[in-house]
């Protein structure tokens, strides 16, 4: 019988764990998230 696998991480999970962590990733992170958020509310895009 096989045991149950140990729980990974989620950084284990996650493939851009090292790119999320470099610096200034989660800045640029933010910026793009807020720019997104902008666009679907725009005008425009809610015809």
């Amino acid at each position: 019988m096989l045991e149950p696998a140990a729980p990974r991480s989620v950084a284990a999970d996650d493939p851009l764990a090292g790119v999320a962590a470099l610096p200034g990733v989660a800045d640029a992170v933010d910026v793009a998230r807020r720019a997104c958020e902008e666009l679907r509310w725009h005008e425009a895009y809610r015809r």
